[in-house]
């Protein structure tokens, strides 16, 4: 599925998935579980949504082969701004963190963590956007 693309973080025990926007929800649906505020699995279809406003979504997913964790970015417009990168990525943070048990918190203590897991995350949803990714 040349529409979904996956990264390890390696030093993290989750992974990054990104769809570009020619990936179908079908597609992902194939693929992935979704996983709901209890940390349920649940499906993924069924607790899709999509504002036509939107540029980009994430998704706390489970991959339905390998039963890896992580977060789904989906692209949904071609012309989003880099800003929507930063947000998207620190979705993804925020996710990451809670689960490992890290407050998310803005001192310097906790935030080295945060801080390169963000700029992990934003550096390959700018791949996926430049077409840098196959």
């Amino acid at each position: 599925m040349g529409h979904i693309h996956e990264f390890n973080p390696i030093i993290y025990p989750t992974r990054l998935w990104v769809a570009d926007r020619f990936a179908t929800i079908d597609e992902i649906d194939e693929l992935f579980y979704g996983i709901d505020d209890n940390g349920e699995v649940v499906s993924f279809k069924d607790n899709y949504t999509q504002d036509v406003c939107t540029m980009a979504t994430t998704y706390p997913v489970s991959h339905k082969k390998t039963g890896w964790r992580g977060c789904l970015v989906i692209f949904h417009r071609r012309d989003m701004p880099l800003s929507t990168l930063n947000h998207e990525a620190s979705h993804c943070t925020d996710w990451l963190l809670s689960g490992l048990g890290i407050e998310s918190g803005t001192t310097f203590t906790n935030g080295e963590a945060r801080a390169y897991y963000s700029e992990w995350v934003w550096n390959r949803l700018y791949d996926v956007k430049q077409g840098k990714v196959k």
